[in-house]
């Protein structure tokens, strides 16, 4: 990194993380909403969401080679720039078709931003605390997701959904500008990897090398997290529509999510201690998920709605968290932008086959058996953790005895 230092480097890409993430939660929740208004079904609603997810499912592992070579700040601006032209596409083309194209180059890009943010706190410098500095970061970026549904609900209720891409457009010009200015080039003194020929070479060795087994239970505890939270990213505002709530009401029940996982990120040193390490951590947190999620259809006062949104982002503020530390620490700095640009990809992954198996769902069986799929899903995928734990406390238990 330069020599501006790490703490100011840190509350840089905190700020543009806040406004970055603010802007693209002004438009996630309400493109569902979007869609169904366009006539689609909950299969066609589905299979949009993962047509649209397709691209930026191969763009992380690319993005994270960009970040080793060029550094992290030309990245973080190219996914703003190329995030906010994609909107003014959709402002002047209002339609499913374009839909699909716009969304695409929209995920894209986020994708290059958020492998980009997430190296460049990986790499603020050695000696610092990756959870604390990883679970501020996600509070930061939960900070944007929590006040921008409830502007975007507003805008959607009284402009419609055309006029906010074009207001999500110039918002985030303006974020780019605001990383241009906070956050430096970067680049690492080992930032960089070999080129031949015209492209970028990808080495299945490197992968083999970095990821190693505590890697790979953080990247498929991120998986199966994504996977199982999609029913409620994609079904959850066409059910409190369909319930008889506006859009407003939508990004308000968003909002208490995020700020939820804020309170819980900021504290999620205290709650690693608490639990006695990131393992028990994690299993509790899928755990939570899970119970969010299975809950979900018995909700429809506004009381239940809000505790629901609680739990879940009691889940997801510590899930997604522990994943990045976990695999930002298991790596050295120079591996960092690749290693969390393929948990990105599997999390990219999740997002592409998740709106398709629960599109099905929804479509078969209703709202209800969808929201506790996802939850039988998580219980499922925890007890494999669960029991890899106590074989690891009793292994280390005999060590010492």
């Amino acid at each position: 990194m330069s020599s501006i230092p790490a703490s100011r480097q840190f509350f840089g890409i905190c700020t543009g993380a806040i406004l970055a993430f603010m802007g693209f939660s002004m438009t996630d929740p309400l493109v569902p909403l979007m869609v169904t208004d366009l006539g689609a079904s909950p299969r066609m609603l589905g299979v949009l969401m993962s047509l649209t997810s397709i691209g930026s499912c191969f763009t992380a592992i690319p993005a994270g080679m960009l970040v080793q070579h060029y550094g992290t700040r030309i990245p973080i601006i190219m996914g703003c720039i190329l995030s906010a032209l994609s909107c003014l596409f959709l402002y002047f083309f209002p339609s499913f078709r374009a839909l699909l194209c716009g969304l695409t180059i929209y995920n894209i890009a986020k994708i290059i931003l958020i492998v980009a943010a997430q190296a460049h706190v990986g790499n603020l410098g050695e000696g610092r605390d990756a959870s604390r500095d990883f679970g501020h970061y996600a509070a930061a970026t939960s900070v944007g997701q929590l006040i921008g549904p409830s502007i975007s609900g507003l805008i959607f209720d009284h402009y419609g959904g055309s006029f906010l891409w074009l207001f999500v457009s110039i918002f985030l010009l303006i974020t780019a500008v605001a990383f241009f200015v906070l956050i430096d080039s970067g680049k690492t003194s080992k930032a960089h990897i070999e080129i031949k020929g015209s492209s970028f070479s990808f080495k299945i060795n490197q992968v083999k090398k970095i990821l190693d087994f505590n890697v790979v239970v953080a990247i498929l505890s991120s998986f199966i997290a994504v996977f199982a939270n999609g029913v409620r990213g994609t079904f959850f505002p066409v059910y409190i529509r369909g319930i008889g709530y506006s859009a407003f009401v939508v990004g308000v029940m968003i909002s208490i999510r995020a700020l939820t996982s804020i309170v819980v990120r900021c504290l999620m040193p205290r709650i690693i201690n608490l639990t006695g390490g990131r393992h028990p951590a994690l299993i509790f947190s899928l755990f939570a998920l899970a119970v969010g999620l299975g809950s979900t259809s018995f909700c429809h006062s506004l009381w239940a709605l809000a505790i629901n949104s609680m739990i879940v982002g009691l889940g997801m503020g510590l899930a997604l968290p522990l994943g990045m530390a976990t695999v930002s620490e298991g790596v050295q700095p120079k591996d960092r932008g690749l290693a969390l640009g393929i948990r990105l990809t599997g999390n990219k992954l999740a997002n592409i086959l998740n709106p398709l198996f629960f599109g099905l769902v929804t479509q078969w069986w209703g709202f209800s058996l969808a929201f506790m799929m996802g939850g039988i899903i998580l219980i499922i995928a925890d007890l494999p953790i669960f029991f890899y734990w106590k074989r690891k406390q009793k292994s280390n238990f005999s060590t010492r005895s």
